[in-house]
């Protein structure tokens, strides 16, 4: 044998593999180091070898193939390292996956087969054979994988958590298997299912859930690695990371000089009045239909609470965000608060109870009808009995059943109270 490494201008000697004739010879179709060679005759064991280097040296990789003349040889491009090979009694192929020479002679006349070639513009593989013409079967399929996205970034508020969704695609023309890893262990991440299949030409859709669980400012970091049966991908490697956020939140809640209708629409560091509200002059007084008004030193979420100012301002509350409350009123007059959002009065649900009146706010020039509550304030509404109001901004809306043909009969505190 010769080879000539600058398209045939010059030629020098290689050494055969074997004292037997050279049938057919097929190089790489990306890599010309890498060379089969087959062989005729009877010699058990010897009928196809495998260059590495261009020749220069040789394996023998007949393996399991049967004691007959070798005549043809052809690689499949873009496989893994597929190999059909014709002989005089019939065609075998092998490949990464095969574990070894594999028959491929269904529906092929038990014939010499002389000649192989590929048509990949219709993924068929033609024999021309001794005496019985050219017979075409299909390639042996693959499966192609890829992934998306190449990487997953989110910020989440501590605690909470986000969910991303990670496809698996399959371009070939075989299932896909996989099964997914995460690297390292973290139990901040999870990904479902953990494994799967995937039919030719589809596609399958992975949850990742993160959670931040870290301190706030810092970043969460690990890998989900996807392993498969496509010989030509490596697993793939999706970076996963995850900045903690804060989950606080600042409000500015206005309050003008004097009295106030106010509310804590934050879960703040402390509930002493003197802490939420540090600049007010009194106690802050809640009401009950039952007992009138009650002074207090710390304040909670659901009432509204009057207090007073000695000037115009806005206050800065910082705390966690209470996105929904259900507040507890009794029959008549209630002083309520609010939450973290602007609630359309429309969207306040009554549970056990009805509303009766408009809610009622309160500025320095008196009482008005107000269609929303807003963070911080606080509010009159009448109900007809002891229930709950649940307010929630996406909540579906409520119609209010009678309007108020009146508003309190008291508003601040009575002198005494002050």
């Amino acid at each position: 044998m010769r080879r000539t490494t600058d398209g045939g201008g010059a030629w020098s000697a290689i050494a055969s593999p074997t004292s037997n004739t050279i049938t057919s010879i097929c190089v790489h179709s990306t890599n010309p180091s890498i060379v089969w060679v087959t062989g005729s005759g009877y010699s058990a064991g010897n009928k196809i070898w495998k260059s590495t280097n261009g020749g220069s040296s040789w394996t023998n990789i007949s393996g399991s193939l049967p004691n007959v003349p070798a005549n043809t040889v052809v690689y499949q491009n873009s496989s893994p390292d597929r190999l059909y090979i014709g002989t005089d009694i019939g065609a075998y192929y092998t490949d990464l996956n095969s574990g070894g020479w594999q028959d491929f002679n269904t529906g092929l006349p038990n014939v010499v087969v002389s000649e192989l070639e590929i048509q990949y513009s219709s993924s068929k593989i033609r024999a021309a054979t001794y005496g019985r013409g050219v017979w075409e079967s299909p390639l042996i399929s693959n499966a192609l994988f890829s992934s998306s996205p190449d990487s997953i970034g989110v910020s989440v508020e501590m605690w909470d958590s986000t969910t991303t969704i990670l496809q698996i695609n399959n371009t070939g023309s075989a299932t896909l298997t996989w099964s997914r890893a995460i690297v390292p262990a973290s139990p901040w991440l999870t990904v479902t299912p953990a494994s799967g299949s995937v039919s030719a030409g589809g596609s399958q859709n992975l949850t990742v859930k993160t959670k931040a669980t870290d301190t706030i400012g810092t970043t969460q970091q690990a890998s989900i690695e996807i392993s498969t049966n496509d010989p030509l991908a490596s697993p793939a490697v999706i970076p996963v990371s995850l900045y903690v956020l804060s989950p606080y939140v600042s409000l500015g809640i206005p309050v003008e000089s004097n009295w106030n209708l106010v509310s804590v629409p934050l879960i703040p560091f402390d509930y002493a009045t003197s802490a939420v509200f540090p600049s007010s002059t009194t106690q802050a007084f809640s009401y009950q239909s039952a007992g009138g008004y009650q002074g207090h030193d710390t304040l909670t979420n659901t009432p509204g609470y009057w207090l007073k100012f000695p000037a115009q301002e806005n206050v800065s509350i910082t705390g966690l965000p209470v996105e929904k409350d259900t507040v507890d009123v009794t029959a008549n007059w209630n002083l309520i608060g609010s939450i973290s959002e602007t609630v359309p009065v429309s969207a306040i649900v009554p549970l056990g109870t009805s509303v009766q009146s408009p809610f009622f706010g309160y500025s320095v020039s008196g009482y008005s009808v107000k269609d929303t509550l807003k963070p911080g304030a606080g509010y009159w509404v009448k109900v007809s009995t002891n229930g709950k109001l649940i307010l929630k901004p996406t909540s579906p809306p409520v119609p209010l059943l009678q309007p108020a043909t009146s508003i309190p009969e008291t508003g601040a505190p009575s002198k005494t109270a002050r």
